[in-house]
């Protein structure tokens, strides 16, 4: 699956519920779509260092592992 797959999907969750919601209804609304289409997925908490032009940026926390 490529990015632009993905980007499908998250732009199709957006035109449905807009842009009024927490971050949290869009990860719900990811994870209904993930299961719809068969996406295998991973919802543990992975915290992952960001880095930017070899300078860390920040730790973060990501949603899903797909």
């Amino acid at each position: 699956m490529s990015v632009t797959y993905f980007t499908g999907i998250f732009y199709e969750i957006q035109n449905e519920l807009g842009t009024k919601f927490q971050e949290k209804h869009y990860a719900k609304a990811a994870e209904g779509k993930f299961k719809e289409y068969n996406i295998p997925y991973n919802k543990k908490s992975v915290l992952i260092k960001v880095y930017y032009n070899k300078k860390l940026l920040g730790q973060f926390y990501v949603d899903f592992i797909v």
